[in-house]
């Protein structure tokens, strides 16, 4: 199926995810950055570039969510 998240949208990494992108603003570099080898749901692979960081990472759609910009 589609990527939910196209390269350039906000996200935000869940409680879930990986300690480098937890709870952390990031915008999508590359999806479908490499084969999935997962037979989970949202297992699809993400290259993130958190904000910050001078380096992309490597993650799954299930450890993102939108960005919701708080008032």
């Amino acid at each position: 199926s589609e990527p939910v998240y196209g390269v350039g949208h906000l996200v935000v990494g869940r409680a879930s995810a990986p300690l480098i992108i937890r709870n952390k603003c990031a915008t999508v570099v590359s999806s479908n950055a490499r084969p999935v080898v997962r037979a989970a749901k949202g297992s699809k692979p993400y290259m993130v570039l958190p904000i910050g960081e001078s380096k992309p990472v490597q993650c799954e759609e299930r450890h993102l969510k939108k960005f919701r910009e708080s008032a």
